[in-house]
């Protein structure tokens, strides 16, 4: 129970934080309001039937919509955490975060909560409004096939997420990485176009994206309402990139904290 306590004391910080700017929060999904029709009066210029949209349901609407909503949430989860670190490096409170009794890996969830749930919210929010106001139907979706296959996916980005920290502690500046893998994740990972369209050379390089794993078994679940047994490409894809990514992150990251408590730059800034 000391680690739950742990976790919410976080969660409370953040949310009073929220609460003290609430134009964010306004503003934010403002913008997702305006960004759902413009999607979809976008995707009306797509013809019906292409054969690459057919494994989705050949709605190109749905397609995008789901590939935007779920690309957020992993660019969050994927940033979220070196951005925190950052934050306390600034106040010059990291140090003293990191000698509570809370092990690291309770901090970096701690830190990360509050952004991954509202980024989860927001993907919620693009879905919902993509039901409500366009009625995209999810009736027949495999809500355990997504669920596995998006926390893969979350488990992944946090991993490669704790090579930005690493950054951080070592150079404390605000970190590059994350705004590469996404880049690369958007031009490569199926997010609004289906990845069979690009050149065979491209295809082979998008193997390697997670997120285009990710996106793959994501729109199968939910909308051909394919369950976990027909989604053992995808899952596999994300457990060996787990099975790699998430070692590597965690040795990276102990490594940059040792060096950053060596040289006693934990806290501060340039």
């Amino acid at each position: 129970m000391t680690t739950v306590y742990q976790l919410l004391a976080f969660l409370r910080r953040d949310w009073r934080l929220a609460r003290s700017s609430s134009i964010g929060l306004a503003w934010q999904t403002a913008a997702i309001i305006c960004a759902t029709p413009t999607i979809y009066y976008l995707g009306r210029l797509v013809r019906p039937g292409m054969p690459s949209l057919t494994p989705y349901g050949s709605n190109y609407f749905a397609f995008a919509v789901l590939g935007i909503a779920a690309s957020g949430l992993i660019a969050s989860v994927m940033g979220t955490c070196a951005t925190a670190v950052r934050q306390e490096q600034v106040g010059g409170t990291l140090d003293v975060l990191l000698r509570t009794p809370a092990p690291l890996p309770v901090l970096a969830a701690g830190a990360s909560l509050w952004p991954m749930l509202l980024a989860l919210a927001q993907a919620l929010l693009y879905v919902g409004l993509g039901a409500v106001l366009f009625h995209l139907n999810f009736a027949g979706a495999n809500l355990v096939g997504a669920t596995v296959v998006i926390g893969l996916a979350v488990v992944v980005s946090a991993a490669l997420g704790l090579v930005s920290v690493a950054f951080v502690l070592l150079f404390r500046r605000t970190e590059p990485f994350t705004g590469a893998m996404v880049g690369v994740g958007v031009m490569l990972g199926g997010v609004f176009y289906p990845v069979d369209i690009l050149p065979s050379r491209a295809r082979a390089v998008a193997q390697l994206v997670p997120l285009t794993h990710a996106l793959v078994g994501l729109r199968l679940a939910l909308l051909r309402g394919v369950g976990v047994s027909g989604l053992v490409s995808p899952i596999l894809a994300l457990l060996a990139w787990c099975a790699v990514a998430v070692p590597i992150g965690l040795v990276v990251v102990r490594w940059a904290l040792h060096e950053a408590r060596r040289s006693g730059t934990l806290s501060g800034f340039d």
